[in-house]
């Protein structure tokens, strides 16, 4: 009788890229907040905003191309 499960050794690919993925996402947001801080310290919150808005314009052109 054959077991529907894969084997662990077939998922050590995919635990490895899930990892990866995670531990990016978690030094993103915590860079982000860093950043963010010292820029409106400098500047204000507008500029925060403004450089997020701006960001996500050039991310929104390269992903639509």
């Amino acid at each position: 009788m054959e077991h529907s499960v894969p084997r662990i050794g077939a998922w050590s690919g995919l635990i490895a890229v899930v990892g990866i993925v995670v531990s990016g996402i978690l030094t993103g947001i915590l860079v982000s907040r860093t950043l963010s801080g010292l820029i409106a310290d400098a500047a204000g919150w507008r500029v925060v905003f403004a450089t997020a808005a701006v960001a996500g314009v050039v991310l929104a052109v390269l992903v639509y191309r």
